[in-house]
């Protein structure tokens, strides 16, 4: 299955990338986006799995942040 995101969505987790790289939190910038394509991941291979937010959006919490 595809898993696609809002601007909103892209937009956020380019914001967050962009704080860490800000505070110069290069580690945890990288660990963020390697938990945001694992939960895309995810979401691909599990459709039922996380939270129903909407009628057609999924919701799934990170693990290590």
């Amino acid at each position: 299955m595809r898993v696609d995101l809002s601007d909103r969505a892209r937009d956020d987790i380019d914001a967050a990338i962009d704080w860490y790289l800000e505070k110069q939190a290069f580690s945890a910038a990288s660990k963020f986006a390697d938990e945001i394509d694992q939960a895309l991941k995810l979401l691909a291979q599990y459709p039922g799995f996380g939270i129903t937010a909407l009628s057609v959006t999924r919701m799934r919490s990170l693990q290590e942040l």
